[in-house]
């Protein structure tokens, strides 16, 4: 796997998201992994709510042990990260878009429509510290000896929701926009402005 030294979480070479090949370590750094096509990896990061406001956002953590107690475990491996997160490590899927605390709260349940997921999918040059550096290891030991899955397909639903979200905020105009529109537009065929 194409890895690379960081101080913290930031990589300490150049152009590292380019990188075709595994760069030497030294000592007191951590190991970073090129998620996306290169290393066939995409990571699912969860995030705790911590400081973050709970009428805006789902704790990361709390979404993730939800979907598990819905759908079963994913038997992928998993990593406790510094901050007491999770990292799910899975095979590299074009079809899952990258994205930060974009999901949409009522995956999670109903009662947290209108939030944001702590949830972060890390792939094509995105960055992500590996177990083994400080602060982070596997979850437990069968962990480590699992290897890379395919994401299942109701996760997979879940993350490209995003994309949906996006789709669907373009095509539906505010209000506000629909005005100006609507102004310009009687303009353009009277020559009068529209009174306010």
């Amino acid at each position: 796997m194409v890895s690379y030294p960081c101080k913290g979480k930031i990589p300490l070479l150049k152009e590292w998201n380019k990188l075709k090949e595994k760069k030497p370590h030294a000592p007191g750094t951590q190991f970073g992994l090129l998620c996306g096509k290169t290393n066939d990896l995409l990571v699912v990061d969860c995030d705790l709510l911590k400081d973050s406001d709970p009428n805006l956002y789902v704790d990361g953590l709390y979404a993730w042990n939800e979907w598990i107690k819905q759908h079963g475990d994913v038997c992928a491996p998993r990593v406790k990260t510094g901050s007491g997160g999770l990292h799910v490590y899975f095979c590299y899927d074009s079809q899952v878009p990258p994205s930060n605390q974009q999901l949409e709260g009522n995956l999670v349940s109903k009662e947290h429509a209108g939030k944001k997921i702590k949830i972060d999918v890390l792939t094509n040059e995105r960055n992500v510290i590996a177990p083994g550096s400080p602060g982070y290891e596997y979850l437990t030991e069968e962990d480590k000896l699992r290897p890379l899955v395919p994401m299942p397909e109701w996760l997979k639903s879940k993350l490209q929701s995003v994309n949906n979200t996006k789709k669907r905020e373009l095509k539906e105009p505010t209000k506000e926009n629909n005005n100006a529109k609507k102004a310009k537009t009687t303009q353009e065929t009277t020559g009068v402005e529209d009174s306010p």
